[in-house]
């Protein structure tokens, strides 16, 4: 068959077919101004899922998930002193670090009294309600949509099935509450409970929940921050805040996208720059730009695809005229920001645009400015912030699941 051929050809051939998909500059950025960002908090987890060694129906989940606060002139100190002793360079790390550990229940393991997934919800409330955390009052105010003083008539509601009858149900905007009863028959609900995180469909497996657990409490970690100081420009404007992964919440998780966009639009519109940077390490994006990373040659160079581009080009999808991206609040840009450096980041533009442009990226500027001067050699586009809070808070698969799994027999 000559199309057979033909497509086989083209896969098996190194050079770039006359249809691949280019990456053009769209502009370039004098990364040698000075940013006014001051400090970097950088925001990352690790998870593993321990079955028991005899029993392996039973499997519990750890995660972690932290923010790490460096400061850029104790930074810039430290390059200048590379030779300090690093029992100084971990205590000055370790306070500064603020660590968020939890467990929780996958399968043949439960609270008494409780199924899996009863137990699950549990945690899941337990973990976000946690007196040393006070995300739940995060999510409350993600939620409810808190920086408005009632709630718009423009928007609707937050709404969702119960988990007793089944029935769909608004929860109350007018009296917002970490728990609310079902309007239809009563069953009490956590708030968490509106993040689905305990509800997984068939065709998904069960330790998707650890992934989704700790997803929401890094973004959670990240808004509680811009929340406690969103009457304060000064410090959310000196200040990035730098995620390790997309700016991107899937499945039920993504009924936070809605209200995080429009709280970024309510704080933009205030003239208050939020710097926030999502750091995409795969994906069809990153192979795409590393395939072309010739068009991007000098430094500070970036490019910025339309949703279009990244549906059609990159995914091999038809876009639809109706298309609308529900799970993502930052916008995909590659930029130079060194000589080896050519980094795929998500940065947000607060409504969700299909051909987002300069002017429409907040922080963009002072952000990729302030990461040009914290690059690392570590491994490919790696980036000292996100490097040093990985090495804190990762649940490597040795020694760290050796342990956990002697935590889990003496438990279990």
């Amino acid at each position: 068959d000559p199309f057979l051929k033909g497509l086989i050809n083209s896969f098996e051939s190194p050079d770039n077919p006359d249809t691949a998909p280019l990456v053009n500059s769209s502009g370039n950025l004098d990364l040698s101004k000075k940013s006014q960002i001051q400090r970097i908090v950088a925001i990352d987890g690790g998870e593993a899922i321990i079955p028991h060694p005899l029993r392996r129906e039973k499997t519990l989940g750890f995660l972690s998930a932290a923010s790490l606060l460096i400061k850029m002139e104790e930074y810039n100190s430290l390059v200048a002193n590379p030779l300090i002793d690093p029992r100084e360079l971990s205590s000055r790390l370790e306070e500064k670090l603020w660590y968020r550990p939890t467990a929780i229940p996958l399968s043949g393991v439960s609270i008494p009294g409780m199924n899996v997934k009863e137990s699950i919800r549990a945690v899941v409330n337990s973990s976000l309600s946690h007196a040393n955390t006070g995300l739940i009052s995060t999510l409350k105010f993600l939620v409810f949509r808190e920086w408005y003083s009632t709630w718009p008539n423009t928007i609707i509601p937050p709404h969702m099935d119960c988990l007793s009858c089944g029935q769909e149900f608004y929860l109350p905007v007018s009296n917002p509450s970490i728990n609310f009863k079902c309007s239809n028959c009563n069953f009490e609900h956590y708030l968490s409970d509106y993040m689905g995180i305990a509800e997984v469909s068939d065709d998904l497996s069960r330790e998707s929940t650890v992934s989704n657990l700790r997803n929401v409490i890094e973004t959670l970690i990240l808004f509680d921050l811009i929340r406690k100081y969103r009457n304060n420009p000064s410090v959310l404007e000196k200040t990035l805040f730098l995620k390790d992964g997309p700016l991107m919440l899937r499945a039920q998780l993504a009924r936070l996208v809605e209200p995080i966009r429009d709280f970024l639009c309510f704080l933009r519109d205030r003239g208050i720059q939020v710097n926030i940077v999502g750091i995409e390490k795969n994906g069809g994006m990153v192979e795409l730009v590393n395939e072309f990373k010739n068009s991007l040659p000098n430094i500070g160079d970036y490019f910025i695809p339309s949703v279009k581009f990244l549906v059609e080009d990159i995914s091999g999808n038809q876009i639809a005229d109706n298309y609308r991206n529900r799970v993502s609040y930052g916008a995909k840009i590659a930029v130079r920001l060194g000589k080896r450096h050519l980094v795929v980041i998500h940065i947000p533009t607060g409504e969700f645009l299909m051909e987002p442009r300069f002017q429409d990226l907040i922080g963009f500027e002072d952000s990729a400015r302030v990461l040009s001067n914290v690059l690392s050699h570590r491994y490919e586009n790696a980036l000292v912030p996100l490097v040093l809070i990985n090495s804190l808070v990762s649940i490597s698969r040795n020694p760290s699941n050796k342990v956990l799994q002697n935590f889990v027999d003496e438990f279990i």
